[in-house]
């Protein structure tokens, strides 16, 4: 994984919002009270040239630096950057065609980063391939549980894990609870069967079959099917999502066909921000894309994402700063931590 110094990871914060000059990039260190040399700051940014995330354009007073696609998609984002980014008004930012593009291409976890999750994948066949039927049927009901509260949760259910299982397991809703958060869990229970019992379909997935993973987790509460023909607007975002429901048929085929490009960790990333941010649904689209790479994962024997331990907020900034800076650190850093905790628990 590439080291940033505190220096550096202030530029590429600042980047992310403005190509900047030198001079520029002083002053805004300076705001944030980091005090540097002109000579440091040039060390600094070229050290992030050599990892291909900035470069330079123009001579003289007139040249600034801007983070390359590499770099806007893949450089480290601190929380308190994002939060301060988003603090303040924003002008509307409209669909990036660019941005799609090196999302859906592009492997998103280095060398070392894909080693460990590869160590970690090791673990986990390892213990599935010893226990018992009785004993992985086991674990599966509890990521279920956990994977349906979670991303109910996100959603705005209020509905706690031992509510959950209570909900999943006895058919017993909760008091005080609105009988449409029942369903919504509930119908994450269906559409994670769905998965099991059509996983091969996940490997080369296609349009129709995002349609049907969105039918089964949206049944019930009165959200229109296929894709959608009306604009949408993402709550507490200035991003703008396509209106063209034709634009949007396209957008979404180019990801189902492109994201089976990349490795296992990078395509199940890749699914959970290009779905979330094409926002081909009336509503349900997060939820959509987490069962969708929950489905890859499965098809290929990965391990799950369950994101029991991910706090909803953090998981929606996470997705706005894909949605208004192209961003993908924050999520990596979210289902990196899932993983290693499901595999952790497993020991």
């Amino acid at each position: 994984m590439t080291i940033y110094n505190k220096r550096q990871e202030l530029i590429i914060a600042s980047l992310l919002t403005s190509d900047m000059s030198t001079g520029a990039l002083l002053e805004s260190l300076a705001t944030q009270s980091i005090e540097v040399s002109e000579d440091s700051l040039v060390r600094d940014i070229a050290g992030l040239k050599d990892a291909d995330l900035v470069e330079s354009l123009g001579k003289g007073p007139a040249r600034k630096h801007r983070l390359t696609v590499k770099g806007r998609l893949l450089a480290r984002l601190s929380q308190d950057s994002l939060n301060a980014f988003l603090s303040h008004s924003r002008e509307p930012v409209r669909y990036n065609h660019i941005w799609m593009a090196a999302l859906a291409s592009s492997q998103l976890f280095d060398a070392q980063e894909k080693t460990e999750l590869d160590n970690l994948q090791n673990k986990f066949h390892t213990f599935m391939s010893t226990a018992s039927d009785v004993v992985k049927n086991r674990w599966y009901q509890k990521w279920l549980i956990e994977f349906a509260w979670k991303s109910s949760a996100i959603e705005g259910n209020t509905y706690d894990a031992l509510e959950t299982e209570t909900l999943i397991l006895d058919h017993i809703e909760a008091a005080g609870k609105t009988h449409d958060e029942a369903i919504m869990i509930l119908n994450h229970q269906s559409a994670i069967r769905f998965v099991y019992e059509h996983h091969s379909r996940f490997a080369m997935p296609d349009i129709e079959l995002f349609e049907e993973v969105h039918a089964l987790l949206t049944a019930g509460l009165g959200v229109s099917g296929g894709i959608r023909n009306i604009g949408v607007g993402i709550s507490g975002s200035a991003y703008r999502p396509l209106a063209s429901r034709q634009e949007i048929h396209n957008e979404v085929e180019q990801a189902a066909t492109h994201l089976t490009t990349q490795d296992i960790w990078s395509r199940a990333l890749a699914t959970i921000l290009a779905i979330s941010y094409i926002q081909p649904f009336e509503d349900g689209n997060k939820r959509t894309a987490r069962v969708l790479a929950n489905g890859f994962l499965y098809a290929n024997d990965s391990i799950p994402l369950v994101l029991g331990n991910v706090d909803p907020t953090r998981y929606r900034r996470a997705c706005l700063a894909f949605y208004e800076l192209g961003n993908a650190s924050l999520m990596k850093e979210i289902m990196r931590e899932s993983w290693e905790r499901t595999v952790e628990e497993l020991s």
